[in-house]
């Protein structure tokens, strides 16, 4: 959903989401339940930085992650509409895609798992998974620990991430936010990521 012109007012964004949500998720590793994020030439927070980010889903190392995400943009990049640019992607898509395209089997796909390492310690997660007879996904392209791919991972010699990844650029849609909008997204049936940015020196 893209609500234009919707407002920079932060506590009116506040009861948007009260008045859609159930419940707001609450994030641990931030404590916080809204996040502030403005782009930066150097930044150590993968929000904030100006390169393209990769396709994801937030929260995928937590328990819960929530249903959806709902951003609002205070500010719009100063290369609008050039820069800045939101794009988004159906999991069933990719899915659909990477079964038809690239013959690959849903148990394949139900199995295969990727790894994230921090420090010394590597988790492995699944991007797909099934709930309740709905296709989700659980996913951060950018930060794959590729050096632990393997032979598994490679579909004709491709890694199946980078698949993944040109699949979600080449069928995915994009769009940019102007001052005030607001977009509210599946964090579960949907990736996402945001483009290159640009600041204003």
């Amino acid at each position: 959903i893209i609500i234009k012109n919707f407002d920079v007012d932060v506590k009116k964004f506040i009861i948007l989401n009260l008045l859609l949500a159930k419940k707001i998720y609450f994030s641990n590793r931030m404590n916080c339940y809204l996040h502030n994020f403005i782009c930066k030439i150097n930044s150590e927070e993968l929000s904030e930085e100006l390169e393209s980010g990769g396709f994801h889903t937030d929260f995928l190392f937590q328990n819960n992650i929530p249903d959806f995400i709902s951003l609002n943009c205070i500010n719009k990049d100063p290369k609008y509409p050039y820069l800045g640019r939101n794009y988004i992607i159906d999991v069933n898509k990719i899915f659909k895609i990477l079964v038809t395209n690239f013959n690959l089997t849903e148990d394949y796909l139900f199995n295969i798992s990727f790894p994230y390492t921090f420090g010394d310690k590597t988790i492995w997660i699944r991007p797909f998974k099934k709930i309740d007879n709905k296709l989700e996904m659980t996913i951060h392209l950018k930060i794959i620990d590729k050096l632990k791919l393997t032979k598994e991972h490679l579909i004709n010699g491709i890694f199946l991430n980078d698949i993944i990844n040109h699949i979600s650029l080449s069928e995915g849609e994009n769009l940019v936010l102007d001052s005030g909008d607001v977009i509210i997204m599946s964090n579960k049936f949907l990736l996402h990521k945001r483009g290159e940015c640009s600041i204003d020196l």
